[in-house]
C-alpha cells in the first residue's frame, strides 16, 4: 500500500479537521447534559477524586488541565464552555484522522473527504462533539487505534498506547480489541505485544490515579471507584444498567435508525451502502474487521443502557468506513455515484443542522435551564432546593443554590425530616420542586407544613415551614 503524498496525507485531513472544528464551534450546545455539568463542577472545584472516574479515567483530569490553560490565558468564565470546546476539538481531530485513514487505504481523495465529512455531520457524532462529555475523547483514540491497525506494518507499542487511550476515554472501548486482533492476523507476537503495551499503560494510569487522586483507605473505596457508574445506588452495591429483554433490543435498534440523523430515510440509504461495503474484497480483512468492530460494541451496549444514545457514537466510524468501501466499489461502476454520495452527505448535514444542532444551541429551548434560572431569581442565595434529575446539578451550578437529593434518604425519611428542620431552624429556607420528585416523595412532602409559591410546570415551588 503506497503512502499518500504530503499534500494528501496531511493537508487534506488537516483541512477536514479544521473545517469541522469551525463548524462545531459555530454552534455550541445549550442542552447541558447532566454528566457534563457534573464534570464542570468537579473541574472548577479541582476535585481530583471525582475527576478520575473509574469508567473514564482520563477525561476529567484532562479537562481540569485544559480549563487551567484557559484561565492562564485570562479566561474567567465557567468550565462548562471550555469542556464543550474540548469535546469539539476531539471530535474534529477524529474526523481529520478518519480522513487520513481513508487516504492511507488508497481511497480517492474526493471519496475520502466526502466520507470524513459524513462522519462529522452525522447526528450522534455532531451532537456529542458539542457537549461536555467523555465519549469523543475515547472515540478519537478509537479512530487513532483503527488508523494504526490498518497500516501495512502496525507498530505494536503505538497501537497498544492508542487502544489504552481509547479505554481511558471510556472503558467501553475495550470492545474494539477483537477487531484489532483480527486485523493483526496470525502474528501472535505482535498481538501479544499490542495487548501487553495496552495493559501496562492502563495499569500504570490507574495506579497513578489511585495513589495521587483517589488515595483509598480501604478495598471498598477501590471497588466503588472502579465500578463507577455500576455503583451509583444509594448503598453503592453493584447495579447492572440493562437487561436482555426485547425492550432492550428495541431501544438499541431505535438508536441504530437515528445514528446518522434524519430518521429512517437516511438509514435506507446508509445501511445498504454499508452492507455493500461489507461485501468488499479489495481491502482484504478490513471489511470483516469493521463488522467485528460493530459487533463487539453491540455485545456490550445491547446489555448496558441500550437506550442511551451517546454510547452509539462509536458505531459511526466503522459504518462510514464501510460506506466508503461500498462507494469505492460502486463509483467504479456507476458514473455520478460520488455526486449522489456528496448530495446525501450535504442533505444529511443540512437536516441535522436545522432540526437538531441549531435548536440545541439555543438556551431558550432548554426548558430545565430556563426553569433553573427562574428558580435563581425566586429563591434567596442561602436556600436549599429539594429536586431530582437534571435539577440536582443545574441548581448548584447555574444559580448557586444548595440541592438536596432525596434519593439518598429512601427508607430513612426520619433522617431527612431532621435535616430539613435543622436547615429551617438555622434560618436557611427550604424549597421543594415536587413535580420533579417520584410520586411517593410528592405525597411525603405534601404532608409537611408548606406554602405554595406557584410557578409553572416543573418550576412550581413549595416552601417548607
Amino acid at each position: 500500500m503506497k503512502a499518500p503524498s504530503f499534500r494528501l496525507g496531511l493537508w487534506l485531513p488537516g483541512s477536514a479537521g479544521l473545517a469541522t472544528l469551525a463548524l462545531y464551534l459555530s454552534f455550541p450546545a445549550a442542552k447541558f447534559n447532566f454528566d457534563g455539568v457534573a464534570c464542570a463542577v468537579a473541574v472548577e472545584l479541582g476535585d481530583l477524586r471525582h475527576l478520575v472516574h473509574g469508567n473514564h479515567l482520563a477525561y476529567g483530569i484532562l479537562g481540569y488541565w485544559w480549563f487551567s490553560f484557559w484561565k492562564a490565558l485570562g479566561y474567567s468564565g465557567p468550565a462548562l464552555l471550555s469542556l464543550q470546546a474540548l469535546s469539539s476539538l476531539f471530535g474534529a481531530a477524529g474526523v481529520g484522522v478518519f480522513a487520513h485513514l481513508l487516504l492511507q487505504l488508497g481511497l480517492r481523495p474526493r471519496l475520502a473527504m466526502i466520507s470524513a465529512f459524513g462522519l462529522a455531520v452525522s447526528e450522534y457524532y455532531w451532537v456529542w462533539s458539542l457537549e461536555s462529555q467523555v465519549y469523543l475523547l475515547g472515540a478519537f483514540f478509537m479512530i487513532l487505534t483503527a488508523h494504526e491497525a490498518t497500516r501495512e506494518r502496525p507498530h505494536h507499542v503505538r497501537l497498544g498506547l492508542f487502544q489504552a487511550g481509547a479505554v481511558l476515554g471510556h472503558v467501553g472501548n475495550v470492545m474494539l480489541i477483537p477487531a484489532v486482533l483480527y486485523l493483526l492476523g496470525q502474528d501472535r507476537r505482535r498481538q501479544a505485544r499490542y495487548l501487553a503495551s495496552m495493559t501496562a499503560a492502563l495499569l500504570i494510569s490507574y495506579a497513578l490515579a489511585g495513589v495521587f487522586c483517589i488515595r483509598p483507605h480501604s478495598f471498598e473505596e477501590i471497588r466503588v471507584w472502579l465500578l463507577g457508574s455500576a455503583a451509583l445506588s444509594p448503598d453503592r452495591s453493584f447495579n447492572w444498567h440493562g437487561s436482555s429483554t426485547f425492550l432492550s433490543v428495541a431501544g438499541w435498534m431505535r438508536h441504530s435508525l437515528r445514528l446518522w440523523g434524519a430518521g429512517p430515510w437516511s438509514f435506507l440509504v446508509a445501511a445498504p451502502l454499508a452492507a455493500y461495503g461489507a461485501l468488499s474484497t479489495k481491502h482484504g480483512r478490513l471489511a470483516p474487521a469493521c463488522v467485528i468492530w460493530l459487533a463487539g460494541y453491540a455485545c456490550l451496549f445491547l446489555l448496558w443502557e441500550p437506550g442511551t444514545p451517546v454510547y452509539r457514537v462509536t458505531d459511526l466510524a466503522p459504518l462510514w468506513l464501510l460506506m466508503a468501501l461500498g462507494m469505492e466499489a460502486l463509483s467504479a461502476r456507476r458514473k455520478g455515484a460520488n455526486i449522489a454520495y456528496a448530495g446525501f452527505v450535504a442533505l444529511l448535514g443540512a437536516w441535522n443542522l436545522l432540526r437538531v444542532v441549531r435548536p440545541n444551541s439555543d438556551p431558550r429551548n432548554n426548558v430545565a435551564f430556563q426553569t433553573t434560572l427562574a428558580i435563581g431569581r425566586q429563591v434567596p442565595e442561602n436556600a436549599w432546593v429539594v429536586a431530582s434529575g437534571l435539577y440536582q446539578i443545574y441548581v448548584p451550578y447555574f444559580v448557586s443554590r444548595h440541592p438536596i437529593d432525596v434519593r439518598y434518604y429512601e427508607g430513612r425519611e426520619a433522617l431527612l425530616q431532621a435535616r430539613l428542620r435543622l436547615h429551617i431552624s438555622n434560618g436557611e429556607p427550604v424549597f421543594v420542586m415536587t413535580k420533579t420528585l417520584a410520586p411517593q416523595w410528592q405525597t411525603w412532602f405534601a404532608a409537611l407544613p408548606h406554602e405554595d409559591l406557584g410557578g409553572e410546570g416543573e418550576g412550581r415551588l413549595y416552601r417548607l415551614r
